[in-house]
């Protein structure tokens, strides 16, 4: 029979085994954070038990998986490159081949032709219009939704411009939200090309227009698309408001740089 010390020691070191044990399925490494996404990282988070992890490790984890689903969308987005690249041929117009690349692709994930089309059409934006938007979704920088949001906004932009313009935001796209991405884009592309700014105003306070809408309660809604952001905030007092305080002079007032400014 063991005496005191030493039955001391063994169960010291039994506690031990036994705590290394209990946390092999749900260790977390220290550099989770620090792994690059990809079979190393998937392979890890396979082997994470989140009911054995604290909630502090639990969040690392969630943040892990998304690195991992970002980066598994920027492969999907190359291969639907891939899938019109082979359908590709000099013998071909560009859009037959573009409208056969997406017909094979809504086959293959049961997709309609419209998602398809538009699938389609951001995996080609962000291959080969704006490469650094895919590495950043590539290396899990930035998610699926923040992509899109560079893409879109940037889609007036000529390539030169939009490359320039996403090379000044990519490094901070990660610490925004979609809303704050946008909004920075937007002063960026302004500064980028003023003239296109202003362009792009005046053309849409020629074609501004007030739309009427049912809704599914019964009631209607009332739109007012594109105007002046002047006669809209005048406009927005309905009760001291008359009819011919909504008239819209034959010149528009002059485009001005509303935007808000990120720091």
């Amino acid at each position: 029979m063991l005496t005191f010390p030493y039955r001391r020691i063994v169960s010291a070191v039994v506690d031990m085994i036994e705590r290394m044990f209990d946390m092999i399925d749900g260790w977390v490494p220290e550099n989770l954070d620090a792994v690059p996404p990809g079979c190393v990282l998937g392979a890890t988070l396979d082997d994470i038990d989140l009911d054995r992890c604290s909630g502090y490790d639990r969040i690392r984890v969630l943040q892990a998986h998304q690195r991992m689903a970002s980066h598994y969308a920027a492969q999907t987005y190359h291969t639907m490159n891939s899938v019109l690249d082979a359908l590709d041929s000099n013998d071909i117009e560009t859009d037959f081949v573009e409208q056969a690349a997406a017909a094979e692709i809504a086959a293959a994930l049961r997709f309609t032709r419209r998602a398809a089309n538009i699938e389609m059409t951001f995996a080609l934006e962000l291959k080969r219009r704006l490469p650094q938007v895919w590495d950043a979704l590539c290396a899990g920088h930035i998610d699926v939704r923040r992509a899109r949001v560079i893409v879109n906004t940037t889609l007036h932009l000529p390539i030169v411009g939009a490359r320039d313009v996403v090379d000044l935001i990519i490094a901070d796209a990660t610490l925004l939200t979609t809303g704050q991405l946008a909004a920075k884009l937007r002063k960026l592309c302004i500064d980028v090309n003023p003239q296109d700014a202003q362009d792009r105003y005046e053309y849409a306070v020629a074609d501004r227009r007030v739309v009427t809408e049912a809704s599914d309660t019964g009631t209607a809604s009332l739109l007012c698309l594109d105007p002046p952001p002047h006669r809209l905030a005048a406009g927005m007092n309905m009760s001291t408001t008359s009819p011919a305080d909504f008239a819209v002079p034959a010149k528009p007032a002059p485009w001005t740089n509303s935007e808000p400014t990120w720091s």
